[in-house]
């Protein structure tokens, strides 16, 4: 066999690699030359990470691991710049491979690819085990990680299920959303979340550096995450606003994101300039986990709403345990119950259930039959977690999330200073201003201070999901109209109709009766109006038709000042809406309407589409509950979902509270009674 020469420097380097390679056959053609261990190349120290930031791709974004949570790419952390598709790798130490969340720095320097220069910098986050985009959409999810301690799986659920998107929220949208709904709806979403955060941004420009509630100095970091979880109790409400938005041309769809955004910012985030030292500073706070809680040692409690008028007129919500609530059971357990108790001229009543004493028996799902709530039910909360989160069961499943909390103390203070400071605080307690807590006169207080062992709490709360529910009383059933008068018409044409022959003093029994069924609710409101003439009074002219609407759709609430009064029409209709639900004919079909209210007429006029959704029924214990899909970004201001509830032969209105981030303060039972004996009220004893 002829063998193809030898290069005549191969000699010379085997000769020099001897020593290193001494058993290696380098003299021999035919061996083969296997380097023992200490031999191989040694490992490599880092791990190549990629990555594409987006809401469009976005360049000149700066990545990198963010180690020490400060949403700062550092000088010491793997960093890097994206390019024009948005692409990125940086080398990550191999013991820090999916260990920290990666974030992008989108400052001014940066462009987007869809949606041109960046303006406004913000900073994208994700989770440390999904670092393949960096979006909105997985800032939002670690938003949720953040809150709850949830893995990313649970986070990425829990922000699909408020926001309505079905794809991946780890997925790089923008590269299939031509072709792909759910990829459009989420780079929709993730937009409107930009556009937010952007301005949220600028609304907080001079916030960083300012001493927080706690003390301490707040960070660009704090006002990022702020700015976030202000977003997530608005989910909703981007969801509902995009489904509106999809069918729209080009330049409206942008107009109606950017509406969105506002909307979000200005309306229902409550995040302010002025108020976001107060909520870091909570949040800081009862990320300590200092607050009295249920304790084994002595029993507890907190203040969180007080309305005072005198002595004899005053309301207040509690939550109090004994000391056996506060001894751990097997499972590391403790509980705690509500106490409302109010006085109307002296008369004093105490409940544990709803804002008044007429709702105090609402019935709720509570996964295995249907309850209420009396006085005395027992909160559940579970052991802290390693960040201090604490899981919690409110009243058997009417509620469920998480909560932490910690306290400032007080002790010696002016309870006049405390007083103010509890009514400067931004937001409200489920639906209590704190700028009307307590006494609105603080001269009432003199100059009593707080006692030994007096505290201000500071609660953070993340309720996740909520039974439905609905009031029991014989006034919340729902009627159905006659099949006549729903059926509508063009009374213009017709003045014969049954419809045109109901008048604002027709007496209601008259012309409608008690459902007995969730279908009967259905096949009265299939959403078909009486038409009439146009029409002027003393408040003004209706458009140029005027439609009553009340009779064939079913009502799922009303929102003041939510509409502008149509040109024209002077007074004649009122700023408030009325969402409202019609029924398809055939199958499961709804149409969602906003309806203008008429001055002085409680009745729907002149309603209009807002979008479509279908409706759901399902079998609870001894009851039948119906659900609806799709609502209306409006609707979502309502703070809860409408649902009708069947049982025992009749249908009620029901509800079912939306999930949301808050963060409230208390004063704890010491401070607490301290106060109330001053303001005349009776101490709290839990018992």
């Amino acid at each position: 066999m002829r063998r193809t020469p030898r290069p005549r420097h191969s000699l010379a380097l085997c000769a020099f690699t001897v020593t290193l390679l001494a058993a290696a056959g380098c003299g021999s053609d035919d061996a083969t030359t296997t380097p023992t261990p200490s031999q191989q190349p040694p490992a490599p120290q880092t791990t190549a990470v990629s990555t594409t930031v987006v809401d469009g791709p976005i360049q000149n974004a700066l990545v990198c691991l963010d180690k020490n949570a400060n949403d700062v790419c550092d000088t010491d952390e793997p960093s890097g710049r994206t390019n024009a598709s948005g692409n990125v790798t940086i080398d990550v130490p191999n013991a820090d491979v999916g260990k920290y969340p990666v974030i992008a720095v989108v400052g001014t320097d940066a462009v987007d690819a869809d949606n041109g220069p960046v303006t406004t910098a913000f900073v994208l986050r994700t989770p440390a085990d999904q670092t393949a985009t960096v979006s909105p959409l997985t800032t939002l999810v670690q938003a949720r990680i953040d809150g709850s301690g949830d893995t990313s799986s649970a986070a990425e659920a829990y922000v699909k299920a408020q926001t309505g998107l079905a794809g991946s929220l780890f997925a790089n949208f923008s590269a299939t959303a031509a072709t792909d709904t759910d990829a459009q709806r989420s780079a929709l979403v993730a937009r409107v979340v930009a556009l937010a955060m952007q301005r949220q941004s600028q609304a907080l420009a001079t916030v960083v550096g300012q001493t927080d509630a706690s003390g301490a100095t707040v960070t660009s970091a704090d006002v990022n995450r702020q700015s976030v979880s202000a977003l997530m109790s608005s989910l909703p409400a981007i969801g509902a606003a995009v489904r509106e938005a999809v069918a729209l041309s080009d330049s409206a769809q942008v107009a109606a994101l950017e509406a969105a955004a506002v909307d979000v910012v200005d309306n229902r985030s409550g995040l302010t300039a002025a108020n976001a030292p107060l909520l870091v500073g909570a949040q800081r706070v009862a990320a300590l986990g200092t607050a009295d809680g249920a304790s084994p040692d002595a029993a507890s409690g907190s203040l969180r709403t007080l309305a005072y008028t005198d002595a004899s007129n005053w309301s207040y919500r509690s939550i109090l345990a004994t000391t056996a609530d506060g001894t751990p059971d097997a499972s590391g357990n403790t509980r705690s119950y509500e106490q409302r108790s109010r006085s109307v001229g002296g008369a004093i009543e105490v409940w544990g259930f709803s804002g008044s004493p007429d709702r105090a028996n609402d019935l709720h799902w509570s996964g295995t039959d249907w309850r209420a709530c009396p006085l005395g039910t027992r909160i559940v909360a579970g052991p802290a977690n390693a960040a201090g989160w604490r899981a919690y069961d409110y009243c058997n499943g009417f509620a469920k999330g998480l909560s932490r909390a910690g306290g400032v103390d007080i002790t010696g203070r002016s309870q006049a200073d405390v007083l103010a400071q509890i009514r400067a605080f931004p937001g409200d307690d489920a639906g209590f201003a704190f700028s009307g807590w307590g006494p609105a006169d603080p001269a009432v207080l003199g100059a009593d201070t707080f006692p030994d062992g007096s505290k201000l709490l500071y609660y953070s709360r993340v309720d996740s999901e909520f039974a439905p529910a609905y009031d029991a009383r014989v006034t919340n059933k729902v009627y159905a109209i006659d099949a006549a008068v729903a059926a509508g018409g063009d009374a213009r044409t017709d003045p014969s109709l049954a419809c045109a022959q109901i008048l604002v003093s027709t007496p209601l029994d008259t012309y409608r009766s008690l459902a007995t069924s969730l279908e009967s609710v259905v096949a009265a409101n299939h959403g078909t109006p009486c038409i009439f003439n146009q029409s002027t009074n003393a408040n003004g002219t209706s458009l140029p038709t005027q439609e009553w609407w009340s009779q064939s759709t079913l009502n799922v609430g009303t929102i003041a000042n939510a509409l502008a009064r149509p040109d024209g029409t002077g007074n004649y209709y009122t700023t408030t809406a009325q969402v409202r639900i019609g029924f398809d004919a055939t199958g499961n079909g709804v149409t969602w309407f906003h309806c203008y209210q008429r001055t002085g007429d409680p009745g729907a006029r002149n309603c209009f589409v807002v979008g479509r959704g279908e409706y759901a029924i399902e079998t609870l214990g001894d009851g039948r509950v119906m659900r609806f899909s799709n609502p209306s970004a409006l609707s979502t201001r309502l703070g809860y979902g409408r649902v009708l509830v069947e049982r025992e032969g009749a249908v009620w209105y029901g509800y079912q509270q939306l999930p949301g981030n808050s963060e409230t303060i208390r004063l704890n039972l010491t401070g607490a009674n301290a106060m109330l004996v001053k303001l005349g009220i009776p101490a709290m004893t839990p018992n």
